[in-house]
């Protein structure tokens, strides 16, 4: 697996982390949802492997992530091209780098770990 910190070196810390994702406009309970699912799953995951174990289409899985990432470099002003933002939230790909692979950043998942996520269904209640 190659690595997306080619594209974007992230200085965030656990700590940043866990502030950042107290942000409900940027980490909606979606975005949460799909968190939550990508740690449950063996990593490396996509959102085909996502969407076959959860439900869902694979873009809901890409689109969460993109947008979450997208709305960090926004507020944070983050110098990252738009097609690199993935690095903000992941740490690698295989093949093209349109074939996003979802592994959490360290940080990120650490940052998770230590955040109450009880009341985030992992499957849908439907």
């Amino acid at each position: 697996m190659k690595k997306l910190k080619t594209f974007y070196q992230s200085e965030l810390s656990v700590s940043d982390w866990e502030n950042l994702l107290q942000d409900k406009d940027i980490f909606t309970k979606d975005v949460l949802i799909v968190l939550k699912r990508i740690k449950h799953v063996a990593t490396p995951t996509n959102s085909a492997k996502l969407a076959t174990v959860f439900g869902g289409s694979t873009l809901y899985y890409s689109n969460q992530i993109y947008n979450a990432a997208k709305k960090i470099k926004d507020k944070l002003q983050l110098l990252v091209k738009n097609e690199c933002v993935w690095a903000i939230l992941l740490d690698g790909y295989e093949g093209e780098i349109t074939e996003k692979v979802f592994v959490l950043l360290p940080e990120l998942n650490e940052a998770l770990e230590n955040i109450d996520l009880s009341d985030i269904p992992l499957k849908n209640d439907k």
